[in-house]
């Protein structure tokens, strides 16, 4: 059992290096945002909203296959169940 703190949990944590690919583009808007199309890989995933010159990450997580888990956010947002934020909203 994880106890959250980094001292007592110092012996079960482990790094890994990890390779960082994207951004990529929410299914089916690609050629609107000039961005590639999600690859279908396994790993930790972001998913993020443009802010100005940047991204910020409003979730994070691993999956076993990023085309399922694009597919499961976006009936999610779909259904109602979270808003994705527009960068509109943070511009003066």
């Amino acid at each position: 059992m994880w106890s959250f703190n980094r001292l007592i949990d110092a012996p079960r944590i482990e790094t890994k290096e990890i390779k960082w690919q994207g951004p990529f583009s929410w299914t089916g808007y690609e050629n609107q945002n000039n961005l590639d199309k999600i690859p279908d890989i396994e790993g930790v995933y972001l998913w993020t909203f443009r802010y100005r010159d940047d991204y910020i990450i409003y979730d994070a997580g691993m999956t076993s296959s990023t085309k399922k888990k694009s597919r499961s956010h976006t009936l999610k947002f779909r259904n109602g169940n979270y808003t994705v934020m527009s960068d509109r909203v943070f511009y003066d």
